[in-house]
């Protein structure tokens, strides 16, 4: 199966019937005044329907997966979603961008400390796609690094003795 799946918006034309065709929807020969071709496909008038809500599709059809949508229902299925609630967006919705990710105006807030991110604010995305203030950001952004030089401590193995040198140091100090 395709991973990557064409979208195209296609123009239905009704084409005088010439010769016998087979409906590429119901597989039956095409015996009307006129076949409706969209994209490569030959269909009988009334086999052009919405895969969701089986609207007739009498101007323009989007498709994806070898599915027929009506506009409304393909954007509900597969439009831009929200990167913190993944919901669809209305066509007349304001929308924040950061990278790849989009965001509904009321879901543009620091995934930690929930403050409301406004534009001309720092912020940033962890590496699971959490949105952060600037605080929170530099904050997580320490953290790991104090987390990965710990590991790269203990995957060498030296950790152990990084703390027994600390240990006979203060034995020593002690001693004096």
């Amino acid at each position: 199966m395709d991973r990557n799946p064409k979208i195209l918006p296609f123009p239905v034309k009704k084409n005088p019937c010439v010769a016998m065709t087979e409906c590429a929807e119901c597989h039956l020969p095409i015996r009307d005044k006129f076949v409706v071709r969209c994209g490569d496909l030959d269909l009988h008038e009334t086999c052009l329907r919405c895969a969701v809500c089986s609207v007739v599709l009498e101007n323009s059809c989007l498709t994806k997966w070898g599915q027929f949508y009506c506009k409304a229902d393909f954007y509900r299925m597969f439009g831009p979603r929200c990167s913190t609630c993944h919901l669809v967006f209305r066509e007349d919705e304001e929308v924040r961008s950061l990278g790849n990710s989009r965001f509904h105006l009321h879901c543009f807030q620091c995934s930690k400390c929930e403050v409301a991110l406004e534009r001309g604010m720092q912020v940033g995305l962890d590496h699971l796609g959490n949105l952060l203030c600037e605080k929170d950001y530099v904050s997580q952004i320490v953290n790991n690094k104090i987390k990965t030089e710990t590991d790269n401590i203990k995957e060498k193995g030296k950790f152990d003795d990084v703390i027994m040198n600390k240990e006979r140091k203060k034995v020593e100090e002690e001693r004096k």
